[in-house]
């Protein structure tokens, strides 16, 4: 049996990991599954750029043979962009990412309305303001356009034009980062 002070002196004196980084900018997130690889890719994990780095150079001069896996069922893993690497007293981790908040105020969002049946107002979605504009619908002719313009016709014989429907009064709003659609109710 080792006495207590030889152990607790064995692990004072164990040689320390050097520090990996001393910014986030010296990790990186990663699923590399060694030289050779593997039947199932492992978990994304972070690793600092120069370990990384050495790593690959070393798996440049390993041969592998070819392999096989045609029975092994692998378990789902999570994107590595649901992580992000963060240096934690001089070591890698990998810290769960948390979306880009896209709004601020409710004035950074917008309502956008699908394209519907006869080209009419769909159902609204919030958006931030700096999505890119849906293509309008083409409006169809009503009562009051029964000449068309420019030598175009309201769609052939047998085709009446088409009233569309109010949009249903929708609002969008900021909530947590994110454009959401708030239901209005005219009273």
């Amino acid at each position: 049996m080792i006495p207590l002070t030889l152990l607790i002196l064995a692990v004072d004196i164990a040689p320390r990991q050097p520090p990996a980084c001393t910014v986030d900018g010296d990790c990186m997130m990663s699923t590399f599954s060694g030289c050779c690889g593997a039947c199932c890719p492992p978990p994304p994990y972070a690793i600092s750029r120069a370990n990384d780095a050495a790593q690959r150079r070393r798996c440049a001069a390993v041969d592998c043979a070819a392999r096989s896996c045609p029975d092994v069922v692998c378990a789902r893993q999570e994107p590595v962009t649901a992580y992000r690497a963060a240096c934690q007293s001089g070591q890698c981790v990998a810290v769960r990412a948390t979306p880009a908040p896209v709004c601020r105020a409710d004035a950074d969002c917008r309502v956008d309305y699908s394209i519907g049946v006869n080209g009419c107002p769909g159902n609204p979605t919030a958006v931030p303001v700096t999505t890119p504009q849906p293509p309008q619908p083409v409006r169809p002719l009503t009562k009051k356009d029964d000449k068309p313009q420019f030598g175009l016709t309201p769609g052939g014989p047998g085709r009446e034009p088409v009233a569309c429907p109010a949009p249903p009064p929708a609002r969008a709003a900021c909530s947590a980062g994110r454009c959401v659609l708030v239901r209005t109710f005219d009273e």
